[in-house]
């Protein structure tokens, strides 16, 4: 027959998880609330900059500067090729993958 006084070693195992299912809840508890805490602070930062004069300056559009590309030898601009690129050797890539 079992006796009435429960192991010391049961009494402190037993406490002991008392205690860290406690602290986990307060650790749980205060992670919720920092959480809460910064989601209030960081909402109350303005999303955008603001400008720092109180009436709007007008702003007029201007064209964007047209350029040219300088001209070399007889004077005469790029051209398109005669004829199209062909593949060489043979018509695998010479880019391979990883895959199979």
């Amino acid at each position: 027959m079992p006796s009435s006084d429960p192991d010391p070693r049961v009494v402190a195992r037993d406490r002991g998880l008392r205690r860290v299912a406690r602290a986990t809840g307060w650790t749980a508890a205060g992670g919720v609330a920092a959480t809460a805490l910064a989601a209030v602070v960081l909402s109350q930062t303005p999303a955008t900059a603001t400008a720092t004069s109180s009436s709007p300056t007008p702003t007029t559009a201007t064209p964007a500067p047209t350029t040219t590309a300088p001209r070399t030898g007889s004077g005469a601009g790029l051209s398109a090729p005669t004829t199209a690129p062909q593949a060489s050797h043979s018509s695998r890539s010479h880019t391979t993958s990883g895959a199979s």
